[in-house]
């Protein structure tokens, strides 16, 4: 994983200084949206990979079905966590996009109410 030094981020600042982004805030949301589809996606994948693996106590028998079922078993805890946080990230996108947009209704009846006539 990249760590930042200080250096780089003074670097960064200074490339960057003045810059604007652009955002829309539809595709934003369309983005999530998808993002959410996925992540659905796979948790069904996983619950019925749970299904299957739990299903295998009826056939497979033994000291090497524990292990393995043990040890499938020992990352649901950890895949339930990843999976969880993973959801936060569409909502999050959804609530930026939300501010973005109420944000900038704000300014734009902030720039209504100024005076035009100074020329």
């Amino acid at each position: 994983m990249a760590q930042w030094t200080t250096e780089g981020i003074l670097d960064a600042k200074t490339r960057f200084q003045g810059s604007s982004i652009l955002v829309d805030t539809n595709t934003m949301i369309a983005k999530a949206n998808t993002v959410s589809s996925v992540i659905s996606d796979v948790e069904r994948t996983f619950q019925e990979l749970q299904r299957v693996v739990n299903k295998t106590a009826s056939y497979w028998i033994g000291i090497a079905g524990d292990h393995h079922r043990k040890m499938f078993q020992a990352e649901q805890d950890d895949i339930t966590f990843i999976l969880n946080r993973l959801k936060e990230h569409p909502e999050d996108l959804k609530l930026m996009a939300g501010n973005f947009e109420l944000t900038e209704r704000n300014l734009t009846e902030l720039n209504r109410q100024l005076r035009s006539d100074y020329i």
